[in-house]
């Protein structure tokens, strides 16, 4: 069983970095973002999955429902990113 990454924030400039650096690794990841097409992500090359998820880090019930569905999908989490963050801009 591959090594597995979460990245949170995984379809922003670096959160997407970090999940193709990832995968070229051979480990599989979980890409969460708030954004849904974080599904474009999705592949499965050579046993380096990338698994979209769709999630509001902000809401308690849907990460650890995002969490169930990452140990089922791929197994325990070796690597942890939290990559997530709002940037206000000021006018």
């Amino acid at each position: 069983m591959p090594r597995v990454a979460l990245v949170t924030g995984a379809n922003g400039g670096i959160g997407r970095v970090l999940v193709a650096r990832f995968e070229e690794a051979g480990i599989a990841v979980a890409a969460l973002d708030l954004d849904p097409s974080v599904g474009a992500l999705a592949s499965d090359v050579d046993g380096a999955r990338v698994h979209p998820i769709v999630v509001d880090l902000t809401d308690v019930a849907a990460i650890e429902d995002a969490l169930g569905e990452v140990a089922d999908v791929l197994g325990p989490v070796d690597v942890l990113v939290n990559n997530a963050g709002v940037m206000h801009k000021k006018a």
